[in-house]
């Protein structure tokens, strides 16, 4: 199968089309579109095979590739059995004895999934999801290697709704570790897989991008450990949102350009997070009642280009939210992929995450009696509206000055006046890293009544101490 897509940044000629027409196009080009799956109850389908055969027999609910020695039920084969039948299916995975790592490697590209599916890797012998609230202690023992596929070569493509694929190794795939577009491909979950790393999570064996979401409400990742996935080694993008609309996606809980305990250096090429449509989340809550240790936040780090990318004028109402971001070869939040965004007055501006403001930072003070610091400063935004300021401690000054967001250290809520302004005062026992003179700390600023736009990380100012 082979699906029609766009390498890289997708210019506004083509968004003009609107989601719809890009969609039909695409899926006409696939064969994606569907008529529907012969009518028959769920089932489960048992993978004991890494052999790459089709099923011998499609309408009897049984995945079997051979008359002889029982059944034999490969990868594609259960796909295909899932695909014609009704209901909420599950693919399982009971191959060989040892807990060994079974690598399936597809000789082009498996079937789209078609019908709603659960495609879990922690059913095989040996395996188990990440328990470790810092850093990821998964197994996983199914590994999906794409140097067979071919050209454009696909890991897994989803069409379907509310289908899950988790705890599976995919990698080195010629397009796309793992694929989501469709009218009907929503409420879908990419959870707890590690996508262009190596099965344990150290090297890089990278697919072209990560995942690619070409629908709406979707996540990839969700807030507890087992969710994490780690999303590195790619050739570009780690994750690429391309086309959502109002009710969009979400990126949760992710390594993204760090090896599998989320402190090595394993970047994607590009970008970590490049989005190219509206109202998607990247990270955590804006309430700063939830404490920080339950926000569901990515570590982004480590990738080439920038942490997390608004590509175009088009492309507003994003969040990024209490995220990690670090080390990061461009800006850490960049709207519009063309450097630093300056401030205006009032913020009237429209364009990538209609160019929110960043806050500006007066100063940052940390006591030396009590190790609090204390960062204050002003936003100056949209009138009489509420505004959600992050304040994080940095990794360094990068060549642009602005920072990225390596430890979140406070939220806080801020409301403009009838001029647009606003002061903030951020507070935290962080940081402890290092010593005081060289710490530098940055802010982010999100629109949370009207837009839910973020902006791009503020000025770094250094901390100083205090009485």
């Amino acid at each position: 199968m082979t699906v029609l897509k766009v390498k890289g940044p997708v210019g506004s000629g083509l968004l003009a089309l609107g989601l719809p027409m890009l969609l039909a196009t695409l899926l006409m080009a696939a064969g994606m579109l569907v008529v529907g799956a012969s009518p028959a109850d769920a089932a489960t389908f048992s993978v004991n095979k890494t052999g790459d055969a089709g099923d011998r027999k499609l309408n009897d609910s049984k995945c079997d590739t051979s008359r002889n020695n029982g059944k034999q039920c490969t990868l594609r084969a259960a796909i295909e059995e899932a695909n014609d039948t009704s209901g909420v299916d599950t693919i399982e995975f009971n191959i060989g004895s040892t807990n060994s790592v079974k690598t399936i490697s597809p000789a082009s590209d498996l079937p789209t999934i078609t019908d709603t599916l659960t495609i879990d890797g922690y059913t095989q012998r040996g395996a188990s999801p990440n328990t470790l609230e810092e850093g990821n202690d998964a197994a996983l023992k199914v590994e999906l290697n794409g140097s067979n596929a071919g050209a454009d070569g696909e890991g897994l493509v989803i069409s379907a709704s509310d289908s899950t694929i988790k705890g599976l190794v995919i990698n080195d795939f010629t397009d796309e570790g793992v694929l989501i577009a469709g009218f009907d491909a929503t409420g879908n979950k990419v959870e707890g897989n590690f996508i262009g790393t190596n099965p344990t999570g150290t090297t890089s064996e990278g697919n072209v991008t990560g995942v690619f979401v070409l629908a709406d409400s979707n996540t990839v990742g969700g807030a507890q450990p087992e969710m994490r996935n780690v999303i590195s080694g790619n050739a570009q993008n780690g994750v690429f949102i391309f086309g959502s609309s109002s009710d969009a996606n979400r990126v949760e809980g992710n390594f993204i350009g760090t090896t599998a305990d989320g402190s090595g250096d394993l970047g994607n090429d590009d970008h970590g997070v490049l989005i190219q449509g509206t109202n998607n989340t990247v990270g955590g809550v804006d309430d700063p009642g939830t404490p920080q240790t339950e926000f569901p936040a990515n570590t982004i780090a480590h990738n080439g280009e920038d942490g997390v990318s608004v590509f175009s004028f088009v492309d507003t109402g994003n969040a990024f939210l209490s995220n990690s971001i670090f080390s990061n070869g461009d800006l850490g939040i960049d709207l519009g992929s063309d450097g630093v965004t300056a401030n205006d007055t009032d913020d009237p501006d429209t364009g990538a995450n209609n160019l929110q403001n960043f806050p500006v930072i007066g100063s940052a003070i940390r006591s030396n009696t009590t190790g609090i610091t204390t960062i204050s400063g002003t936003l100056n935004s949209n009138p009489s509206l509420d505004f959600v300021v992050q304040c994080f401690l940095t990794d360094g000054a990068p060549a642009s000055d602005h920072g990225e967001g390596s430890v979140l250290l406070d939220t806080i809520v801020v409301t403009t006046d009838a001029n647009g302004d606003g002061a903030f005062f951020c507070h935290s026992s962080l940081p402890t890293l290092g010593q005081v003179p060289e710490q530098t700390v940055s802010a982010t600023a999100t629109n949370i009544l009207t837009t839910g736009a973020t902006s791009e990380f503020s000025l770094n100012v250094g901390v100083s101490a205090g009485l």
